[in-house]
């Protein structure tokens, strides 16, 4: 089950990035982190089943696995949003230490609370006061969750990687694409890999 998909198209004529609904959509990206943290096999086969006729093709958990890898995490935290159940949470952490990452932990932001909109404020500071000087990175998921305006300031308080679901589905995206153009303040991930 997909929950979302991102329809893109490249313009290098606006900086380099925007993100549009197109009636022909040049590439597509299958999103939604709860869905595949219950059902995590085969997802390059099974996306690529799905989607492959439109062109690009992902699955939310490939890019944070690769993405972790490139920037050197070994141990990580995982950041949920507060709609998260626990049982997301623990198939989340599952879902890592089956790929060689030690969790520090795999937690939902509090208070636990229906599908809403989380201020980027919120977010920040709820991580600040959560993440141990142990991890290597942090991984925040969710794809409904506007974390993506948190990475850069996250990144210079706590001198380390923060990735979020649809910044990881983007920097894949973007490598797939073989697109090389600057995208500041998306964090160290895209330092890393030349964007």
């Amino acid at each position: 089950m997909v929950l979302g998909c991102a329809w893109f198209v490249w313009s290098s004529s606006h900086g380099g990035c925007g993100v549009s609904v197109l009636e022909s959509p040049t590439g597509s990206i299958p999103s939604g982190t709860s869905s595949t943290w219950v059902r995590v096999c085969h997802e390059r086969i099974h996306f690529s089943a799905v989607w492959g006729a439109a062109g690009l093709v992902e699955s939310t958990l490939i890019p944070p696995v690769e993405a972790l890898r490139l920037v050197g995490a070994r141990r990580v935290v995982l950041i949920h949003p507060p709609w998260f159940a626990e049982t997301l949470n623990a198939k989340g952490k599952d879902y890592f230490q089956a790929r060689g990452f030690d969790v520090l932990s795999s937690v939902s932001m509090a208070p636990a609370r229906r599908f809403q909109e989380v201020a980027p404020a919120e977010l920040y500071e709820w991580a600040v006061a959560r993440i141990p000087r142990q991890a290597d990175a942090v991984f925040i998921g969710g794809n409904g969750l506007r974390a993506i305006g948190t990475i850069h300031a996250l990144e210079d308080h706590l001198r380390k990687p923060v990735l979020t679901a649809n910044q990881v589905l983007f920097w894949q995206a973007l490598d797939h694409l073989r697109v090389t153009t600057r995208v500041p303040r998306y964090g160290n991930l895209f330092l890393k890999s030349g964007h």
